[in-house]
């Protein structure tokens, strides 16, 4: 994918100097010009990245730094009102909405599976990652007071992206059960064992 980012300079604001003369033409009325330059991603602008003035003789058409023009007040054009657009944050505050919403996200998943955890039902597919690195799954079959009887998946995936793949009704072994305790449980969630309960819609 093709990535759009550069920079961009627009004007925010525009003010008449009153004492200022064109040292080109001799003609007063010079207008100072405040430019903003952002940074943009695919053209939303992200962050302001700095402000410039210049100083324009609508006489003669040309242009002055502040520094070019000798007989400039300095104060003239310093309190020349050059806030920053709040528009030139847009992209800014999409990120930082992004990463608030991700971190919701990323509680409402974690209380879910708690939950999950804490109220087993049958047929909950576990998401384990094992010794060896690898990744599988492991299905409820019998809940039975504090034990808890699964069925283990007999493949397992290098990347837990792909575990949907092998969550399929054959692939489990249901004649032999795997037992554990719901403190054992609890303990392999601690220890990050289990780090995803899906729960079948009946």
């Amino acid at each position: 994918m093709i990535i759009f980012y550069g920079s961009k300079e627009t004007v925010i604001a525009t003010e008449e100097l009153q004492h200022a003369v064109c040292p080109d033409c001799g003609q007063h009325g010079l207008t100072c010009v405040v430019f903003s330059k952002h940074a943009h991603l695919f053209w939303i602008p992200i962050f302001p990245l700095y402000k410039r003035k210049e100083i324009f003789c609508p006489h003669c058409e040309l242009t002055y730094t502040p520094d070019q023009l000798q007989d400039v007040d300095r104060s003239e054009v310093s309190n020349i009102s050059s806030k920053t657009p709040l528009w030139k944050f847009t992209g800014l505050a999409l990120i930082i909405l992004l990463m608030g919403w991700a971190l919701v996200e990323h509680q409402i998943e974690k209380n879910k599976v708690d939950r999950y955890l804490n109220t087993p039902n049958l047929y909950d597919v576990y998401w384990v990652k094992m010794e060896s690195g690898k990744y599988s799954t492991m299905r409820i079959e019998i809940t039975e007071n504090d034990s808890i009887y699964f069925s283990d998946n007999q493949y397992y995936v290098s990347n837990h992206s792909k575990i949907k793949e092998i969550d399929k009704d054959e692939s489990y072994d249901t004649e032999e059960l795997l037992v554990f305790s719901r403190s054992d449980l609890k303990e392999f969630r601690e220890e990050r064992i289990i780090y995803n309960i899906v729960r079948k819609k009946n």
